[in-house]
């Protein structure tokens, strides 16, 4: 199953579909979203609301 969903920005990514993308854990896409690193978006304003990161901002930091 896949949480994928359309925006402007591309689609967007779960953390686990992240870190699976990107070959790393899921903690490590996190600590890059808090750092500033990874464009990440919660997706609520709980303390454990889900994050979710656009495609377009993966392939950012990607580049760089």
């Amino acid at each position: 199953m896949t949480t994928k969903t359309q925006t402007l920005d591309g689609d967007l990514m779960t953390v686990k579909e992240t870190a699976a993308y990107l070959k790393v854990h899921p903690d490590t896409v996190r600590q890059l979203v808090a750092d500033g690193k990874l464009a990440g978006k919660k997706m609520g304003s709980g303390p454990n609301s889900p994050i979710r990161i656009s495609t377009v901002s993966i392939e950012k930091f990607m580049e760089s």
